[in-house]
């Protein structure tokens, strides 16, 4: 038992060998030296055995052999988009923007892929300033695919988006309403088709819930009634004179006799639903629905510039009312525009305190 306890002793605590010639190293000395091991990646080395010069053909790569910096490719990246932990997200919203801003006819081809992986982003709460930059930058890019491609996938994103208007934080509730703006001004024609964006855009504006920077809200309603109003003008086709010698048979330029035919079909099949024939605020119903929410959101803002008539915002705001009695005055004798006065009165009466005249007589 004694022996047992002798070893461990001098296992623990070693006496130091003394040997001639050579001094003890101090107790506080640092020691310099930099030992340094080989990584060896086995990816990297498969990649560079594979590797062959650029073509021209390049563009044509298979998505699975264009990796980014840090050696992965595009479905490697959306699916850590979806991981558990924010740096990771981070790191792969930083790799899908550069992989795509190099590589750009990626878009296209996977938009089934990218959209879902980070659509679902938008909504998420966990995300701090940094990554919010990171994924504007990264939906701005994907929003320069064109309006044929991404309608079929548009609904979709519209979803997501409108799914964090509703959310408790509101940095998530500004990152949705900034991207509405961006798809407002990107797919005017499909945000004006889908009738869920006009409601949920109107029903955040009609509450409390809404964000409070003047800049945001305003930029929001402008880009909305101007993509949402659609003031029918009697078609004027361009005039084009020529000289026809039936004798020579010659005509002095070419004429284009057949009309043209602009989407003829409206195919649900390559969307999830059918298009909206008219725009929701060019109806009685929708006008109302938008004046009883816009109306006193503008004259809040133009309260707190103590309705000065030289400020920005109050001439942003008086361009806005503006519009909307455009839109009014479009819809006179349709529906029953007559019984709904009353109540357009009503909406419209707060504003013209803020200007020298009025701007509806009713």
């Amino acid at each position: 038992m004694g022996n047992a306890k002798k070893k461990k002793k001098d296992r623990d605590f070693k006496k130091v060998k003394l040997k001639v010639g050579k001094k003890l190293k101090k107790a506080n000395a640092t020691d310099t030296r930099i030992e340094t091991k080989k990584v060896v990646l086995v990816e990297q080395l498969h990649a560079d055995k594979n590797a062959e010069p650029p073509t021209a053909s390049a563009s044509s790569a298979p998505a699975h052999s264009i990796r980014s910096h840090r050696g992965l490719s595009l479905d490697e990246l959306c699916r850590q988009l979806g991981h558990f932990n924010t740096n990771v997200r981070k790191d792969a919203i930083i790799g899908v923007t550069q992989l795509l801003g190099d590589n750009k006819q990626l878009m296209s081809k996977h938009l089934r892929t990218i959209i879902p992986s980070v659509a679902r982003l938008i909504a998420d709460g966990k995300n701090d300033t940094t990554t919010t930059n990171q994924l504007k930058a990264l939906l701005k890019l994907v929003f320069t695919t064109s309006a044929r491609i991404m309608s079929a996938h548009f609904e979709l994103l519209v979803t997501h988006t409108l799914r964090a208007f509703t959310h408790i934080q509101l940095s998530v509730r500004v990152l949705a309403l900034t991207v509405i703006v961006m798809l407002l001004r990107a797919y005017p024609q499909l945000c004006r088709d889908s009738r869920d964006l006009f409601d949920a855009f109107v029903r955040l504006m009609g509450s409390q819930r809404r964000p409070g920077s003047k800049e945001l809200l305003l930029g929001a309603l402008e880009e909305f009634v101007a993509v949402f109003t659609v003031v029918d003008r009697p078609r004027t086709d361009p005039v084009i004179t020529a000289k026809i010698d039936f004798s020579k048979g010659r005509i002095t330029r070419p004429l284009m006799l057949v009309p043209k035919v602009v989407e003829p079909f409206d195919f649900c099949v390559l969307g999830p639903s059918l298009k909206q024939k008219t725009s929701p605020l060019m109806t009685v119903e929708g006008f109302l629905q938008a004046v009883e929410a816009i109306i006193p959101l503008l004259i809040v803002i133009m309260s707190v510039e103590d309705g000065q008539s030289a400020s920005p915002f109050t001439k942003r705001c008086i361009a806005v009312t503006k519009m909307l009695v455009e839109v009014l005055r479009s819809l006179e004798g349709t529906g029953n525009i007559e019984e709904m006065m009353p109540k357009i009165r009503m909406g419209f009466a707060p504003i013209n305190k803020f200007v020298q005249e009025p701007l509806l007589a009713l």
